[in-house]
């Protein structure tokens, strides 16, 4: 991407070892770079972006293994603040149970929306729990087994990190 042009995503960029960083903001701030077989100039269709589950200020109580970026790191980007796609996470979670075999969509649906709704419950109480879509997918996967219960999905992917506090004032 740096020398043909292209998007690099950088994920987890809140987790990578702070030595890459500063050889990539090497690469943005001075246009080449020296690889292994050369110098190499920034394709003028280069696009850097970075994605991390903090602002990259470092360890937060959600996610505790985050390193805090430096100034010149933080600088070197636009910082867009964005939430789940709702679309792709319905469409993800419909897929996960069709792929393990469900078919009832009102099964699917109202599972859909009761994590929605935690996840929604959980942010007005401002109660620490991540409601992925991640979580979805595998409640959907689970929903397809005829063992488990509507509640066993919850507890299993939803409540599993709630305290007795939290789950008396979710109702859970």
């Amino acid at each position: 991407c740096f020398e043909n042009g292209g998007v690099f995503g950088w994920d987890e960029i809140d987790a990578s070892n702070p030595a890459a960083l500063v050889a990539f903001n090497n690469a943005l701030a001075n246009g080449s770079y020296e690889f292994p077989d050369g110098e190499v100039q920034r394709h003028a269709d280069f696009v850097a972006i970075a994605a991390a589950n903090t602002y990259g200020l470092g360890a937060n109580r959600t996610y505790v293994g985050r390193n805090p970026l430096d100034a010149a790191t933080l600088d070197r980007y636009v910082q867009i603040e964005m939430d789940y796609d709702l679309g792709l996470e319905d469409r993800l979670t419909r897929q996960a149970f069709a792929e393990c075999g469900g078919t009832n969509e009102a099964h699917i649906t109202n599972w859909i929306a009761e994590a929605r709704d935690f996840r929604s419950q959980c942010n007005a109480r401002k109660i620490n729990v991540v409601v992925s879509p991640r979580a979805l997918m595998f409640g959907a996967r689970l929903l397809t087994a005829e063992s488990w219960t509507n509640k066993q999905v919850c507890e299993s992917t939803l409540y599993k990190h709630l305290s007795d506090d939290q789950r008396a004032q979710l109702g859970v």
